[in-house]
């Protein structure tokens, strides 16, 4: 989706598990802030990072590839 200034834009959650305090859980999300996807996508767009996730689904690259209409290529 295209943000202010033209700049696509990307909303990432992530959820900590467990007991963490703001102490452990500040480095945590600043290493997530830093990892080379992001710090490459966010070259071109724009990234919020959301570490406020209720409990739910984790994301799976399998469900999104089967939402997918990936047409059947014979190899024939």
């Amino acid at each position: 989706m295209a943000g202010d200034r033209g700049r696509d834009s990307f909303e990432r959650s992530i959820k900590l598990e467990g007991t963490l305090g703001d102490q452990a859980r500040a480095p945590l999300m600043r290493a997530a802030n830093t990892c080379p996807v992001g710090r490459t996508l966010g070259l071109s767009a724009d990234i919020r990072t959301n570490d406020n996730v209720g409990i739910g689904p984790a994301a799976s690259y399998g469900d999104d590839l089967s939402e997918l209409p990936i047409p059947y290529i014979d190899p024939d």
